[in-house]
């Protein structure tokens, strides 16, 4: 990616200027300098500067590289590995407890704890979940701060069985589109409503659809980060897998005991 240089970082045009330009091509015309933020290097490209042709043009390479491939990490795990980016928020009271002592753990943070998760889920591609949690906490897994306008593809795993039509995060599928991983048809799919997209992934060992598959599925989607929240034994089976990029830990002050 190029962008035309002036007197500031990005050249004037804000990051949205940035161009991308293939081997074989000449920088465009019309300014002075040219700011190399990163080579594209799974083109053609890495002889670019180079070989550059045009002449009288000062090309800088190395203009915020890490800011840029921080916000490119998604695209290049895609790109390189078949899978997006993952990040994983885990909540627990000051004890380690994911969860209350009636299993649920919708309320084990507080309000500030939640905006910023609101932040997380606006920050992302797709936010993943397991039925588990849909039957416990029956979250919407929506981004409503003010201002928000990206909204995360909504993605539940399960094995297909014990789907509850009514659950918040199936009734609300017209407004925001929900996806179901799971490995096979079942009765309860035909329940869910008709804006909910049904994804057949390959079944893993404990009968769930297989993480690396489900990611596989996602990256084919388009979508290149993910934010997991969810219980812990789906959590545990992507960190165990290796799938997991970056963990988010956000801890309560409270303890829930045994």
């Amino acid at each position: 990616p190029y962008t035309p240089g002036t007197d500031d970082n990005w050249g004037g045009g804000g990051p949205d200027a940035l161009t991308t330009i293939s081997s074989g091509h000449t920088l465009p015309a019309g300014a002075d300098c040219y700011k190399v933020v990163m080579m594209d290097s799974f083109g053609d490209g890495w002889g670019l500067v180079g070989s550059s042709p045009t002449a009288g043009i000062e090309v800088v390479s190395g203009v915020l590289t890490d800011e840029v491939a921080h916000q490119l990490a998604g695209y290049h795990k895609t790109r390189l590995l078949g899978r997006p980016q993952v990040t994983a928020k885990i909540a627990t009271s000051l004890d380690g407890r994911i969860a209350l002592k009636d299993g649920t753990s919708k309320w084990i943070t507080g309000a500030l704890a939640r905006r910023y998760v609101h932040l997380l889920r606006s920050q992302h591609d797709a936010v993943l979940t397991g039925a588990g949690t849909v039957r416990a906490d029956n979250p919407m897994l929506t981004s409503r701060l003010e201002g928000i306008t990206h909204q995360p593809l909504r993605v539940v795993m399960s094995s297909g069985q014990g789907l509850d039509p009514t659950s918040e995060i199936f009734t609300s599928s017209a407004a925001h589109p929900t996806i179901l991983v799971c490995p096979e048809a079942s009765p309860h799919i035909d329940a869910l409503p008709k804006d909910v997209k049904v994804v057949t992934a390959f079944t893993g060992k404990d009968g769930c659809p297989d993480p690396m598959n489900t990611l596989s599925v996602l990256a084919k989607q388009g979508m290149t980060s993910v934010l997991i929240e969810a219980g812990g034994k789906l959590l545990a089976s992507f960190i165990k897998a290796g799938l997991v990029d970056r963990i988010v830990w956000i801890r309560n002050p409270m303890l829930i005991g045994g």
